[in-house]
């Protein structure tokens, strides 16, 4: 079997646990738990690797804002495009997700304060990006041909360039990125702190967080529980209606 071919093979592996990757970053996260006794506690740059992830986030809903249904999902278990996207940050790289999801990531290890630890769990991180993509363009290949081949030679793949950008052909849709983004602000605000708990612990020998982080975080889950319900509600409804229309 070819290289690529086993990448890609290893690609589809990671594409659908990809879920699960939290595990490796704890485990990059406890590497540097020795570092963290000889840290000092610095709001300032606490605040800077919360705007870190918070830039993460802003790619990501500048991603998902613009899309079509269908396309730019969350699905695990198979590839899926019902049309291929190269507006708005799709015009700038061809990977805007997963730059998010670095920044998003990269904030929450920024927080150890250990550059050494930074640039492994970087590369770590790239490492097990790479299959993924090589796995989602060997499957937008096969679907988009042709199309998908100068997409390809206009566009970076990881490396964003404003040279080719286009206007997103779509409005953007605010309703789109709350019903698909509020998972993502959890998971990151939790990871965050979760992470800004332990710096504390071992700091000051017990569990406890700023007045600031506080608010930060019951916000999120206030604004969590509200789209998780609106979101099953509009569910719930659709399938209501979709029953009665079929014995009507």
């Amino acid at each position: 079997m070819m290289l690529k071919d086993r990448l890609v093979n290893i690609g589809h592996l990671f594409f659908r646990y990809r879920g699960y990757q939290f595990v490796i970053y704890l485990l990059v996260i406890a590497m540097g738990i020795k570092h963290l006794s000889v840290i000092k506690d610095n709001y300032f740059y606490e605040i800077l690797c919360f705007y870190v992830a918070i830039l993460g986030m802003i790619i990501r809903a500048f991603t998902v804002g613009f899309v079509s249904i269908g396309t730019s999902g969350r699905n695990c278990h198979k590839q899926e495009a019902f049309e291929l996207n190269t507006t708005g940050m799709y015009s700038i790289v061809r990977n805007p997700l997963y730059i998010g999801n670095f920044f998003i990531f990269l904030g929450i290890i920024m927080l150890i304060q250990d550059f050494k630890l930074i640039i492994f769990s970087s590369l770590l991180y790239w490492l097990f990006y790479t299959p993924i993509i090589l796995t989602e363009e060997d499957f937008l290949l096969g679907k988009f041909k042709d199309q998908y081949i100068k997409y390809t030679k206009e566009v970076n793949c990881l490396i964003p360039s404003f040279v080719n950008f286009k206007r997103p052909v779509k409005k953007f849709s605010f309703h789109m990125v709350l019903m698909r983004e509020h998972d993502t602000l959890l998971t990151t605000i939790l990871a965050f702190l979760g992470v800004e708990l332990i710096i504390k612990a071992i700091i000051y020998g017990n569990f406890h967080l700023d007045v600031f982080w506080i608010i930060v975080l019951l916000l999120t889950i206030v604004i969590f529980c509200v789209l998780k319900y609106i979101k099953k509600y509009r569910g719930l409804l659709s399938s209501i209606l979709r029953d009665r229309n079929n014995y009507t």
